[in-house]
């Protein structure tokens, strides 16, 4: 459970400095730094043995997987992200970067 929590208080961490910057200004490339460190606690969570104690708890629809916060598998990124109300955010940081990923006038004008 250990591990768990720890990788859970690095994941909110990382998704706690998620702020929307111009694409390729210092800031930005601190963002990207964080969003990597976040992708990596992923990799780690699914190697995760599963929490056999959530099966047993009291209440949990068995003909489920569960939620974010009563399943069995690790998801913690995801669960802070929506926490932390960072899912919106990402949606548009990922909308801006690919619209300036194909929009060759905007790369040229950042570079």
């Amino acid at each position: 459970d250990r591990p768990a929590k720890v990788c859970a208080e690095a994941g909110r961490k990382c998704v706690r400095s998620l702020r929307q910057y111009p694409i390729l200004s210092r800031e930005w490339f601190g963002v990207v730094d964080s969003l990597g460190q976040l992708a990596r606690l992923v990799q780690l969570e699914g190697r995760m043995p599963a929490n056999s104690k959530v099966a047993e708890s009291a209440g949990r629809n068995l003909d489920s997987d569960g939620t974010l916060w009563d399943q069995e598998a690790h998801e913690n990124a995801i669960r802070i992200l929506v926490e932390e109300a960072k899912v919106n955010l990402c949606l548009r940081m990922i909308n801006e970067f690919k619209r300036w990923h194909y929009d060759p006038a905007l790369r040229t004008a950042d570079v």
